[in-house]
This record gives C-alpha cells, structure tokens and sequence, in this order.
C-alpha cells in the first residue's frame, strides 16, 4: 500500500471535486490509509483508477464501489 501526503490527497480531492462535485473522504489509519466515497459512481470510479494510472499508481476499489486503497504498480 502506497500512503499519500496530505498535498496528494488535497490534489485529489480537488480533481474530483472539479470535474463531478464529489467529496472523497480520507481515512488514515494506522498503518494504513483508505478513501471512501458518499455513493458508488462508476464515472468517479474510472477516474480515480486513470488519475493513479498517470502516477504510475493503482487504485483498488473494493466491490462495494464504495472504497479504495492506493498501491504501487
């Protein structure tokens, strides 16, 4: 797992914001890190796996749609 700095959340968060108007919710747990979203958005979902994609990075979402980790590629 790939945990983010709190500049890289914020890029995120406001990328998506931009082009959908969602909010991802950032959980840092220790020693993980996990990013949830209010409702499943396939849109949202493909872009965020693209985002990472561009980063050399991999967004797993797991089945719910709901949640997802980041990893190294």
């Amino acid at each position: 797992m790939t945990i983010l700095s709190l500049d890289e959340i914020i890029e995120l968060r406001k990328a998506v914001m931009e082009k959908f108007n969602v909010k991802v919710h950032a959980h840092d747990t220790c020693p993980a890190q996990f990013f949830t979203l209010d409702e499943k958005n396939q849109k949202v979902e493909d872009f965020i796996i693209e985002y990472f994609a561009e980063k050399n990075l991999k967004a797993i979402f797991k089945q719910d749609g709901l949640s997802f980790e980041v990893h190294k590629k």
